[in-house]
């Protein structure tokens, strides 16, 4: 009768049945990621489309006012300040620009 002994099964990467063998080391951190020149980070908005911003609601604010002017009624000032703000956004962005 003659007995056969069967291979150990293969591993994964890393890990060892031997509590002799080294252990694997973490992989290394991520760098930090330069800073650009100067060391400030990127504005979150250009100048440009800040004044554009600012124009609009400038605008929107003007025109809401003199609704409710007229009108004393919110919902028509809110509702016309909003579509003069967003009428007057893509003027000023070609106006501006």
């Amino acid at each position: 009768m003659s007995t056969t002994i069967d291979p150990p099964a293969p591993q994964p990467h890393g890990t060892s049945t031997d509590p002799a063998a080294p252990v694997a080391s973490p992989p290394p951190a991520q760098a930090p990621q330069p800073t650009p020149p100067g060391g400030r980070e990127a504005p979150l908005f250009s100048q440009h489309t800040a004044i554009v911003l600012v124009m609009a609601a400038i605008i929107g604010g003007l025109v809401s006012a003199l609704t409710f002017w007229k009108s004393h009624s919110i919902a028509e000032a809110a509702l016309a300040g909003l579509a003069a703000a967003g009428v007057s956004i893509p003027v000023l962005h070609k106006l501006i620009g």
